[in-house]
Formats: structure tokens, sequence, C-alpha cells
């Protein structure tokens, strides 16, 4: 594969590449599927899919729903489970910071 980096550019040789048609032969076709919102997270509460900062808000929170729910009797999830009920029922700063910060209202949270 040659390189050439004159002008403040790369481009690579076409020779050891595959051209864009190739590419798109190789690849199987799949049925587009519809992305799911975050599972614990209703749409009276989320109105829209976040991104960015907050998205990852709304994953700490559903991680410690998914927590709590947890069916496991593995010792180690018996405890994450019991941290986790914990975290989302008392009312502690942290939680409602995280609340906040996933631009959702800990109360409606709390209801899910």
């Amino acid at each position: 594969m040659a390189l050439d980096t004159h002008e403040n550019t790369t481009s690579f040789s076409t020779s050891t590449l595959a051209s864009p048609t190739d590419k798109k032969r190789a690849e199987p076709s799949s049925p587009k599927r519809k992305r799911k919102n975050a599972p614990f997270i209703g749409d009276d509460v989320m109105k829209s899919p976040v991104r960015g900062e907050a998205g990852l808000w709304v994953a700490v929170i559903t991680q410690a729903m998914m927590d709590a729910l947890s069916k496991s009797k593995n010792k180690e999830t018996q405890y994450h489970k019991h941290e986790a009920m914990r975290w989302l029922t008392e009312n502690s700063k942290d939680f409602i910071e995280v609340c906040e910060n996933a631009g959702l209202d800990p109360d409606d949270v709390r209801r899910k």
C-alpha cells in the first residue's frame, strides 16, 4: 500500500484497496431495526431520545433500575441490587443530581 503525503493530504494507492462497489457487494444486507429507548424510562417521562452527557446519566439510572430488578441469587449481584434499591428510593442528593443531569424529574423516575 503506497502512501502519498505531499501537499498536506494523505491518500492510499487504489491498487490495494477495494472499490466502494466491492465493499457494498461484500456486506450482507440486513433489515433496518428501530432503535429502542431505554427500557425503564417511559414515553411519559422522556419525550425524545437523549444524546451526549444527558444520555450517559440516563444510562446510569437505567443500570440502577436493572440492578434493582435483578432476580439473580448471586451474592455480589444481590449486594448491587440492595445498593440500587437504596439509591433509587432514598432522597439522596446524588440521585437528584443524576436525574437533573439526565433531564428527568426524580419523582417521575421513582414512579417508574
